[in-house]
């Protein structure tokens, strides 16, 4: 499913938060939508709420395996196990 234009103009105009409960609410009538989770886990991770993002990728990419979520879900985990040795001090 594509987004409705509604849901596409919140984002334009930086209203994440309404886009998530708008997404949510479609996903309600469709809950094995993949693209849904998907968009949706990009919108978490634009807010910084990394483990729901994780979740939603995790989601679409079980529902779809051929899904960019499965994608997005590896560049996820991968950012979150980074570990920078030279910003901590012995």
């Amino acid at each position: 499913m594509t987004l409705p234009i509604e849901i596409i103009h919140l984002i334009d105009n930086n209203e994440i938060e309404r886009a998530i409960v708008a997404i949510g609410l479609l996903l309600e009538s469709s809950p094995d939508d993949a693209s849904l989770y998907y968009e949706r886990g990009k919108l978490f991770w634009r807010l910084d709420e990394r483990r729901k993002a994780i979740n939603d990728y995790s989601r679409a990419a079980d529902l779809d395996p051929q899904s960019p979520a499965c994608e997005a879900l590896k560049q996820a985990m991968m950012i979150m196990q980074f570990y920078d040795k030279s910003r901590y001090n012995p």
